[in-house]
């Protein structure tokens, strides 16, 4: 018999919720007045769901004039929250805890004169986000090559809340070298480590596995790339539509995670498109031995 083992943490973590369930409140007060800088959330399908509502996703801050402006989960620079609200807007801070943890811990580290590292994606959000709270002076590292170049008598380390625990130690490995005396924050998300430990478990169990969530999605993305490591044919997609039968073919057990931007509907969608493709299958909750 056939099976598709579904995550346990795939989907929406605790800040995506949080976010969204904030947004829906503003635009149920204000309705077209509520704009955000660029997608609240890195899910393509529920940003255009929360338009149709009436959010106003902007590209400048220019373009907004007055209303409700609503902070994205990733964060924002400190200079256009301030422009925000030398303009007038109410201001909702939709940042995701975790993520202010990080920004919390880089303003620590920078106050008790460490040389900060953080370590991440220098163009995602969120690192822009933790720079401007230290005012720029850190940093960003995302390989151990990187690591092994930094030198310093105190060197501290903060973590983008998505980056993927083993390649963190590897960096965190290469850093010991070069610094005298080392401070390391751990800032990664608990949520985001249970989904990743999960898809290592799922990869080495399955023969293909599907990783579901947006493709400008960090945490999603790290999840193909964490299970394609593991030598299991990996497949990210944004939609059940994506899904091609010739990957299946031969196939007798699919794993099936998604990012923490994910809504479960969009899941459930590519449920049914994966037993119509792989025609007699079970699904499973991966560890739990119950047939859906």
């Amino acid at each position: 018999m056939k099976r598709i083992e579904i995550g346990r943490f795939a989907g929406f973590c605790s800040g995506v919720e949080r976010t969204i369930r904030m947004t829906m409140e503003a635009l149920n007060k204000d309705k077209n007045r509520v704009y955000s800088l660029g997608q609240i959330i890195h899910n393509p399908q529920m940003v255009r769901r929360l338009e149709e509502l009436g959010l106003n996703v902007v590209s400048d801050i220019n373009e907004i004039k007055e209303g409700i402006f609503i902070v994205r989960s990733h964060g924002l620079p400190d200079n256009y929250i301030r422009e925000l609200k030398k303009r007038g807007l109410k201001i909702i801070d939709a940042t995701c805890p975790f993520v202010k943890k990080v920004q919390e811990k880089a303003r620590v580290l920078k106050k008790q004169g460490y040389e900060l590292i953080i370590v991440g994606d220098s163009q995602h959000p969120e690192i822009k986000g933790v720079l401007s709270a230290v005012s720029e002076k850190a940093t960003v590292i995302s390989t151990k090559d990187e690591a092994e170049l930094v030198s310093g008598k105190r060197v501290g380390v903060v973590f983008q809340t998505t980056f993927p625990l083993s390649w963190s130690q590897d960096i965190e490995a290469g850093l010991l070298d070069g610094c005298q005396e080392l401070k390391v924050y751990n800032t990664l998300c608990f949520e985001t480590l249970n989904r990743q430990k999960e898809a290592i478990e799922m990869a080495r169990v399955v023969d293909v596995m599907i990783v579901v969530g947006g493709k400008n999605s960090a945490n999603t993305t790290n999840l193909a790339k964490i299970t394609a490591s593991c030598g299991c044919p990996t497949y990210h997609i944004e939609e059940a539509r994506e899904l091609q039968s010739e990957w299946f073919d031969g196939v007798c057990s699919v794993g099936l995670t998604a990012g923490a931007s994910t809504q479960s509907l969009l899941i459930d969608e590519v449920v049914s498109n994966l037993k119509q493709i792989l025609g007699d299958a079970e699904v499973h909750i991966f560890g739990v031995d119950l047939q859906k």
